[in-house]
């Protein structure tokens, strides 16, 4: 053991997960290759390093071939470009809300030397394909995607820096194998549905403490994350949405990431967020909640309306609300709905 790190995921109190030394070099090395990197790298991390997606993509990645790492203190708006062009930095992690804040509003980065810098990686949370396509045309740089959890050591899949689909995160890292299983824990085949598992030498050892935790998420060498997606024909891989979090409307199984990246499409909306409310006659309802951008101005029916314009009424949300900033991590849904009565 070398890492003990709490997460949560996206439910439930947070889990002391235990990554040994082992984990931590495999998944170095691996995202070493992934990215084409030497010893003449050089990375910005800019999340924080008590959190797997600070240690591992920018950190552990290039530590492992000796190359050069920038430690931000924090994230900045203002000096994120100046920083790159200051240190000539080739590449850096960060997660989708990072991205929606360089590019509300987008600064004329015409004025920096950014040729050395060849992509941004993204993970942690659901990157919408329009936000991806936003940032990619404001400031000319590549979004690469990828997919993990803490305990698969921050990342299991990564879009290829030759051969992205965007949309997908990617392809299995060459440590890792994934699959897609189905309710009775059958492989299934490419284009349907089902939770993600996936093994390899960066899987973690165990919960601290948590016999029974482990022995759910740890079967017969599978890391089954709790997350649901399908492979391509090609074999990305494609993420729907959270066991846990698909909502329940009337026996309809809703995704409320497939809904949230609806209202990101809308030229008005900074970020948004979608949960299940209590309801007497469906079981559960939607609510979507929405941030616009600076300056812009819409209507809750604009935004419903909109909505039917791209998925099935059905899957519209009951209500829009308006809020001046979404809360992230596992408390957000507890949080947005606390207080109010639907």
């Amino acid at each position: 053991p070398v890492l003990l790190l709490y997460s949560s995921g996206t439910t439930g109190n947070p889990k002391g997960i235990v990554l040994t030394q082992g984990n931590t070099l495999y998944e170095g090395y691996s995202l070493a290759r992934a990215y084409h990197i030497n010893e003449n790298a050089i990375s910005m991390v800019s999340n924080p390093l008590f959190f797997s997606g600070g240690i591992f993509p920018a950190f552990m990645s290039v530590f492992s071939v000796g190359g050069a790492i920038v430690l931000s203190r924090k994230f900045s708006r203002s000096r994120f470009w100046q920083k790159i062009e200051k240190y000539s930095v080739n590449f850096t992690y960060v997660v989708p809300t990072m991205l929606s804040i360089l590019l509300n509003p987008a600064e004329d980065i015409s004025k920096y030397d950014l040729r050395r810098l060849k992509f941004i990686g993204c993970g942690a949370a659901p990157l919408p394909v329009e936000l991806l396509k936003e940032f990619e045309k404001a400031f000319n740089v590549g979004i690469y995607e990828n997919y993990g959890l803490t305990e698969n050591s921050a990342i299991v899949s990564f879009n290829p820096l030759e051969g992205r689909k965007i949309g997908s995160v990617g392809l299995p890292l060459d440590i890792n194998e994934i699959k897609i299983v189905g309710k009775d824990g059958n492989e299934l085949e490419p284009g349907k549905e089902g939770e993600i598992v996936a093994r390899g030498p960066n899987i973690f050892k165990e919960y601290l403490k948590l016999e029974e935790k482990t022995k759910e998420s740890l079967r017969n060498g599978w890391l089954y994350t709790g997350d649901l997606g399908y492979l391509d024909k090609d074999g990305y891989l494609y993420i729907t949405g959270r066991i846990k979090e698909i909502i329940k409307k009337g026996g309809e199984l809703i995704s409320p990431v497939a809904i949230d990246s609806v209202f990101y499409k809308n030229e008005k909306v900074k970020d948004a967020a979608t949960i299940g409310v209590p309801d007497k006659i469906y079981g559960e309802e939607i609510v979507t909640f929405v941030v616009l951008k600076d300056k812009a101005k819409a209507s809750e029916k604009e935004l419903l309306d909109f909505c039917k314009e791209h998925i099935e009424k059905f899957k519209c949300p009951k209500e829009t609300i308006f809020v001046d900033e979404i809360p992230k991590g596992p408390s957000a849904a507890s949080f947005l709905s606390h207080g109010r009565s639907f």
